[in-house]
């Protein structure tokens, strides 16, 4: 029985030295993608309250790992209670740092609270530290992090599921349950659940810290798929889209802005087209230009086989050159028997409204 027991402490050791590396890994990842990103004008701090969460969190899994195992060396290595106090407190303050990480980007995400949330956090964390002894700093997590992940899952689904649609809700989705796996799977750690169950603490550990580990890596790839947190508000960014034929004709144009259509369209159109010639001869260049980057405006190309689609929009997300993409291909598709002996009318591309409000909703 013994053996068993020491069996399932070492197989839970190592699975939380497993979890540590796994969480680094991403944790590291965020940060490569702030690096990279650190001189545009990208919104970072979501990223950066990501960061802090899987880093925090790996620190914790990795001291009390430690901490794990010093306990069941204890004897052999004559530890006072005092030495393991400390370590346990400075490992459950470091899991309670990264949960603030999370709080810190949902406030973010809302915008209401002006970090409050946080900061309550911050003065609980650091009061908890120094003035609480291992009980009642355990006690504080168990009252706190319930109503963290409460806020933390709501927030998570109104802003990233509920108001998302097509592929990013999609993803938001995914996300969305491998943040309430992650959750359950977390709470299966505390000695709180383990009473009610009834199971070998073990080897709930184990549960837990498999169950972490897979939800936590999937979670964070699928933020790391984005380019920016502002592709949540992605429509937002929309401003004007132009389709021009093969000789530069307009041959449709869309407002995201609800302006009407300019009576100099195939001027606009033109000269659209014209600075983009201009910058591949400046460039010496063959290679289609696909964006033109003017301070707050961006000028986006995508190129179809008889058209041009011009999208102008405050941010380059990756989610307009999909879109923009299937646009063209659908385009092409619906008015392929147009273009073989088209003469210059582009009344018949006026149904295409209702093409694009379709993709761009």
């Amino acid at each position: 029985m013994q053996g068993a027991t020491n069996l399932l402490q070492f197989t839970a050791l190592g699975l939380r030295v497993i979890l540590a590396v796994g969480i680094f890994i991403i944790a590291s990842m965020f940060i490569s993608k702030i690096w990279k990103a650190r001189k545009s004008d990208i919104e970072l701090s979501p990223f950066l309250g990501f960061a802090i969460f899987f880093f925090s969190l790996s620190a914790s899994s990795i001291l009390f790992a430690f901490h794990d195992y010093m306990t069941i060396e204890a004897a052999y290595l004559s530890l006072s209670a005092s030495s393991l106090t400390i370590l346990y407190k400075i490992s459950i303050s470091a899991g309670y740092l990264g949960m603030i990480g999370l709080v810190f980007v949902s406030e973010k995400v809302w915008g209401k609270t002006k970090f409050g949330l946080t900061i309550i956090n911050l003065i609980s964390l650091i009061l908890g530290l120094f003035l609480l002894d291992r009980g009642g700093l355990q006690l504080l997590t168990y009252f706190t992090i319930l109503p963290n992940l409460i806020f933390i899952m709501l927030i998570f689904l109104n802003f990233f599921v509920l108001k998302t649609r097509g592929e990013i809700r999609r993803k938001m989705r995914n996300a969305f349950y491998c943040l309430l796996g992650f959750g359950l799977f977390y709470l299966l750690d505390t000695e709180l659940i383990a009473s009610i169950l009834l199971i070998e603490r073990e080897l709930l550990k184990i549960i837990s810290y498999s169950g972490i580990l897979i939800t936590l890596v999937l979670w964070g790839l699928i933020f790391l798929s984005f380019e920016t947190f502002t592709e949540f508000g992605w429509k937002d960014k929309l401003r004007e889209l132009f389709i021009i034929g093969p000789n530069r004709e307009a041959l449709f144009h869309y407002s995201f802005i609800d302006k009407t259509i300019p009576e100099t369209l195939d001027l606009i159109s033109t000269s659209l087209t014209g600075v983009k010639d201009i910058l591949m001869e400046m460039m010496k260049t063959d290679v289609p230009l696909k964006v033109v980057d003017h301070q707050d405006l961006k000028v986006i190309f995508e190129y179809g086989k008889y058209i041009t689609i011009i999208l102008m929009a405050n941010e380059n997300l990756r989610i307009f050159h999909s879109k923009l993409a299937s646009l063209s291909k659908l385009f092409e598709e619906l008015y392929q028997d147009y273009f073989a002996d088209w003469r210059g009318e582009t009344d018949v591309f006026l149904s295409s409204k209702f093409l694009v409000e379709n993709i761009f909703s």
